[in-house]
């Protein structure tokens, strides 16, 4: 377009049509008329008059002088680019758009803004989430920009996987005590909990020692959620059942049904091995985890791990597990409650010497059983009295106060020397 100015006598009928005209012109000048417009015609106009009025002539000689000037303008654009680019430069930074359901915005910007950090990390963008689910990828290189893009597209991608579909290499990405996450493909991630692994029919006190992150292992598609993500499991039997039953819902519901009813009967017929009764000392038993309330101890000749609670740990007060006990370490114990039904044996300990104490291992291993408790299941219910008053009475004698379990005894007194 092109902006046209006018100069007129007041006096007289003198007049001069301005092409072009600049800010000077426009200021001092009688008319600012703008006439936009292609080679084909007039497409907009504008103006404005600081006289009375101006007639057909002063009009009619504008527009045409606004043509010559339109079409220079246009002869020149066209020499240099004839028509619209159908991309932008490869040097141009671009954004790029994608919108996705606001219940997905954690799967874009993942655990703690973690997914999307590494994203801008690894591929040099800028990436901003709206509230209505807004994706916005800008990028100076639009080549790394699309490939962000494709990505967030894949992982936001709500095609169905069908039921019983088999990941040969599904990758261990994330451990927790009761589920592991794995890397299906390049975009979804699948859900397996402890139960759905082949060690799930017994205790496991550390998961991540069994699929450690980064190792592969084979998942079926076992439950689509509402949200889209994925339930898989990791047992071979079942597995197969879903496999046989091609995607079926129905099918697969009712395979599953017989296999859970399968499993219950055959839990019933199978024992659970054993070798200890209550009162038995555990030769070799083993730290395996410690949390500040409880142990985990590896046991052997038993199926079952032992449960060693902070009330159990006889002798002492222990305001924390850590303090008493390290992974790896031997320790005594004995068996409090063989628990049954249950995936542990309860047990309970005498915390071992301070690896600085002289001697201290050679008393430790000599230590006699710490609870006359098991005395008690046995049935010797007398003999356990008449003990326990004998104590009490010699601790009187020797002006000592009973004393009492701070690790979870409720104040009642002990009863073993």
């Amino acid at each position: 377009g092109v902006a046209m100015g006018l100069i007129k006598d007041p006096n007289g009928p003198l007049f001069a049509v301005l092409t072009d005209i600049m800010g000077f012109e426009d200021a001092l000048g009688d008319m600012d008329f703008k006439v936009a417009g292609t080679t084909e015609g007039i497409t907009a106009l504008q103006m404005d008059i600081k006289i009375g009025g101006i007639d057909g002539s002063v009009l009619k000689e504008a527009l045409a002088q606004a043509r010559e000037g339109r079409m220079h303008i246009l002869n020149e654009m066209s020499a240099t680019i004839a028509e619209p680019r159908t991309s932008l430069s490869p040097w141009a930074p671009q954004i790029f758009t994608h919108q996705i359901k606001p219940s997905q915005m954690g799967d874009v910007i993942g655990r703690g803004g973690e997914r999307v950090r590494q994203l801008e990390e690894d591929y040099s963008v800028k990436i901003t989430v709206s509230d209505d689910g807004l994706v916005q990828i800008l990028a100076e290189d639009p080549r790394k920009g699309r490939e962000v893009l494709e990505y967030i597209k894949g992982i936001t991608d709500e095609t169905p996987i069908p039921l019983g579909t088999r990941f040969d290499n599904a990758q261990v990405v994330q451990v927790a005590p009761a589920f592991v996450i794995v890397k299906l493909n390049e975009f979804r991630e699948g859900f397996l909990h402890v139960s759905e692994t082949p060690e799930g029919d017994s205790f496991v006190p550390n998961l991540g020692a069994v699929y450690p992150v980064g190792n592969n292992l084979t998942v079926w598609v076992k439950e689509v959620q509402e949200n889209g993500r994925l339930r898989v499991t990791a047992r071979e039997e079942t597995g197969a059942l879903l496999e046989q039953a091609q995607g079926s819902e129905e099918e697969i519901q009712k395979l599953l049904s017989e296999l859970q009813t399968k499993k219950g009967a055959g839990a019933r017929q199978a024992p659970i091995r054993i070798d200890y009764k209550v009162g038995d000392e555990v030769k070799g038993a083993m730290v395996d985890r410690i949390f500040p309330k409880h142990a985990i101890l590896k046991l052997p000749g038993a199926d079952r791990a032992g449960l060693l609670p902070i009330g159990k740990i006889a002798n002492e007060y222990v305001p924390n597990v850590r303090d008493y006990f390290k992974e790896g370490q031997e320790v005594r114990v004995w068996v409090d409650d063989l628990a049954p039904g249950k995936r542990s044996i309860i047990v309970t300990a005498i915390p071992p010497p301070p690896d600085s104490t002289p001697d201290g291992h050679d008393d430790y291993e000599k230590a006699p059983t710490p609870s006359p408790l098991f005395e008690l299941r046995s049935g010797s219910l007398d003999s356990l009295l008449d003990e326990a008053y004998a104590d009490l009475e010699r601790s009187k004698s020797q002006g000592a106060k009973p004393r009492r379990d701070k690790g979870g005894g409720r104040g009642k007194p002990r009863l073993a020397p």
